[in-house]
């Protein structure tokens, strides 16, 4: 049978068929796959979202060294609206004893140089909070206080409130592909759990909420929702009180009015556990790099942590101390996170929180 001679008006109609189908053929498979990835990293993310995290043996450990720690430039007690004054100095704004208009002493004595981080930036020759002692002196004097008061009050008994929020507008963001897949995440999570959120089940494992610790002779326990006590998580025990081991050069800032010892630590950039910077000389409540790579890690192979870099700030201690004991502690901080993960695809993941902690004996 012969073969059927088409016209060109047939020929054309025939091709723009077959480009039509083509078409429609790759952009459901764009769709399809692009879909698809979604869906693999989001199952992914709720994995690790919904599975406990412990840390592994041995991420809180004392002494040794180890690189990392960095301390950002500028006193940490910018931010905490005038607990050391409008000047920033370690005498408080309402001492008394040096006017703010005494000419007598210029505000540029050079006898103090300006890169002298002892001292501030003030007269130097004038007392600040304990006006027995010399403004120089005041932080070795809280660190010395500190340390002897913690070192009791660690091993004794008292009862702790940590209260752990996002920053205002500052929840945890997800971006993929130069765009935000926020939304996206928070409708995966909730179709598993309608109560769930992915600041929540983030949230988990920074600690966020309200956690109320018992400790009796230097053992916690926690308060459950039910009003019974249960054993502490590893990451729990970290928000227990610690002997500290502070010096000088640790603080930013400090004062002593009365009983009542307020310092401050330099804004830091990914602390450690064991290097001896000087968040870790008086706290163990602060999450580190290692941490997330190895917790991550010990859940599935199939997500890469290729940095998780926490920065942190505003870092306050408030003590009243009577007769060498402790009797009331407050700490406060914020602290900002920024993660690059890798599921098949690269995914940035940022949020900010920030602490209030309080030690009642």
């Amino acid at each position: 049978m012969a073969k059927k001679v088409l016209t060109p008006e047939e020929v054309k109609a025939k091709m723009e068929k077959k480009s039509a189908k083509r078409k429609l053929f790759f952009g459901t498979f764009t769709k399809a796959l692009a879909f698809f990835l979604a869906i693999a990293m989001a199952y992914s993310l709720a994995t690790i979202a919904f599975t406990p995290v412990t840390a592994p043996a041995g991420t809180v450990q004392d002494g040794g060294q180890q690189s990392g720690g960095e301390s950002v430039d500028g006193d940490s007690d910018d931010d905490f609206g005038g607990a050391f004054g409008e000047s920033g100095s370690s005498t408080p704004s309402g001492d008394s004893s040096t006017p703010s208009g005494d000419s007598s002493t210029p505000s540029g004595d050079s006898s103090t140089p300006s890169g002298d981080s002892s001292k501030p930036s003030g007269d130097s020759s004038k007392p600040s909070g304990d006006t027995s002692k010399p403004t120089g002196d005041v932080k070795k004097t809280v660190a010395e206080a500190m340390n002897a008061a913690t070192a009791k009050a660690a091993k004794g008994s008292y009862e702790m409130e940590r209260i752990c929020k996002y920053q205002e507008g500052k929840g945890i963001k997800v971006t993929m592909f130069g765009g935000d897949a926020t939304s996206v995440l928070n409708g995966v999570i909730t179709g598993v759990d309608e109560n769930a959120s992915l600041d929540s089940v983030v949230g988990g494992f920074l600690g966020v909420g309200t956690k109320k610790i018992k400790v009796t002779n230097g053992v916690g326990q926690r308060y459950g929702s039910d009003g019974t006590m249960a054993e502490l998580t590893n990451e729990e025990k970290d928000y227990m009180l610690k002997a500290m081991n502070l010096s000088a050069s640790d603080i930013s800032n400090a004062k002593i009015e009365g009983n009542v010892y307020t310092f401050a630590l330099a804004k830091i950039k990914d602390p450690q556990k064991d290097n001896g910077n000087a968040m870790h000389k008086a706290t163990n409540d602060f999450i580190t790099e290692s941490q997330v790579k190895s917790a991550i890690g010990s859940i599935t192979e199939a997500i890469t942590v290729e940095s998780a870099n926490v920065s942190y700030n505003s870092i306050l201690f408030v003590a009243t101390i009577e007769d060498g004991n402790l009797k009331n502690l407050k700490m406060s901080y914020k602290a900002d996170a920024v993660m690059k993960l890798k599921v098949g695809v690269a995914i940035d993941g940022s949020g900010s929180m920030e602490v209030n902690t309080t030690y009642t004996f």
